[in-house]
């Protein structure tokens, strides 16, 4: 008897790792496989690099245009990367090797194409003078935020949480650079009303108005 549920104990525990990732969505209460995620922790930043450099190089722009948009999950020995060129929108994807942080493969998108990621739903995109700001939902309900500073050509939030907040009139997502819900850091607020005029408030201090952009007509 101790030996049957010792073997079955050990077949549950070799399965695990094996089981696909599922969670349900907010939105629509159905259960669904995750496939892509934000979560970079399991890749390198030095592979992380490696497919950057490609993308600029691919591109034929400096590598600090090029983000990256999420890591699809899969049980490959290899990782590949979604990636972006942030000033013309072109997406590519590059598969890396973490061993080594050489790049495997790597394709760049046709115009238009969602780039391997069509599961994403953009819910607000504008442009204001000085920033460039994107507000897109994961398949599990997840919302969050992309905020590029044209100035500086560096990115201030990339894919922080979002949290909803809508009103009479209004509708918002409110992002923290800690990403903690009280945010203890710079609050970036993208809002959009009843008229559909959007706006970027930034707020540095918990406690002040912030300063509001609105959207370029």
């Amino acid at each position: 008897m101790k030996n049957r549920m010792l073997q079955q104990f050990t077949l549950v525990a070799f399965c695990l790792p094996f089981l696909p990732i599922l969670f349900v969505s907010p939105s629509t209460g159905m259960t669904v496989s995750a496939q892509t995620t934000t979560d970079l922790s399991s890749v390198s930043s030095k592979s992380q690099k490696a497919c950057r450099e490609r993308a600029a190089k691919e591109f034929r722009v400096k590598s600090k245009v090029i983000r990256i948009t999420g890591l699809r999950l899969d049980r490959a020995a290899f990782r590949t990367l979604y990636l972006e060129n942030m000033r013309s929108g072109e997406t590519a994807t590059c598969e890396v090797n973490p061993a080594s942080s050489s790049v495997t493969s790597f394709v760049k998108n046709a115009p238009g194409s969602p780039g391997g990621q069509s599961d994403q739903e953009t819910v607000m995109e504008f442009q204001t003078q000085t920033y460039r700001v994107r507000v897109y939902r994961l398949p599990s309900g997840t919302a969050l935020m992309e905020v590029f500073n044209k100035g500086t050509n560096k990115s201030v939030l990339q894919s922080n949480p979002a949290m909803n907040n809508a009103g009479a009139g209004f509708n918002e997502y409110i992002a923290c650079t800690t990403n903690r819900t009280q945010c203890d850091g710079t609050q970036y607020t993208a809002r959009m009303e009843g008229s559909g005029r959007k706006s970027l408030n930034i707020k540095r201090r918990q406690n002040s108005a912030g300063v509001t952009e609105f959207a370029a007509q």
